[in-house]
């Protein structure tokens, strides 16, 4: 997660500070609703945050519920100041949170690239979840924010995370300076989805 004060610097910098480009505040899949996350998410967030096995592959680490608030923090603020940022995944039918997917700033990029990033609860794995709510985010990202590129990031010794990015046709790339030993970095160009799904509105 990118840091309060590389967000407060991005504020005033990136071209995605525009409100004229912004994700959409909820998209629907076929199986679930996406909103963006709001201050009363913290117990659904904490869920996710707090829990070692899906933390042990995330770059903070885990979370306690004080330091979980101040990542939801960082996340609202990213939505009213960039227009993008992490959504909260909830089962369609049941509105039962799943985890979060969506867009967020990277500040170890040198020019502020905009990454992909998600996670699911454990129950949440191994059923194709992760891969078709990005693809809608990434569709989003390309439409409404007119990104050239996205990146992702993912753990080299954690195969599942390297087959979503994969299947979403992400290339990887050699690791550039800034880059935490043991991450792959992969993108995906604009052209290359356009390509594959077309042009996205």
């Amino acid at each position: 997660m990118v840091s309060l004060q590389a967000l407060q610097r991005m504020t005033d910098t990136h071209p995605n500070s525009s409100k004229n480009r912004i994700l959409p505040d909820r998209i629907e899949t076929a199986r679930f609703t996406l909103m963006r996350f709001q201050p009363d998410d913290l117990d659904d967030l904490y869920l996710l945050y707090g829990d070692a096995n899906v933390m042990a592959i995330r770059k903070i680490g885990v979370q306690n519920r004080d330091q979980t608030a101040e990542q939801l923090h960082l996340i609202c603020r990213s939505w009213q100041q960039l227009g993008l940022g992490l959504y909260a995944v909830r089962d369609g039918s049941t509105g039962r949170f799943l985890g979060e997917c969506g867009l967020r700033p990277d500040s170890s990029d040198p020019e502020d690239g905009i990454a992909l990033s998600y996670g699911l609860v454990p129950e949440a794995w191994g059923r194709g979840f992760a891969t078709e709510t990005s693809a809608r985010v990434l569709a989003a990202g390309f439409g409404n924010l007119a990104l050239d590129m996205i990146l992702a990031f993912a753990k080299s010794d954690h195969p599942a995370s390297l087959r979503v990015l994969d299947k979403l046709e992400f290339v990887r790339v050699p690791p550039r300076t800034g880059q935490p030993g043991g991450v792959v970095r992969s993108d995906l160009e604009r052209s290359n989805w356009v390509s594959l799904h077309g042009t996205p509105k």
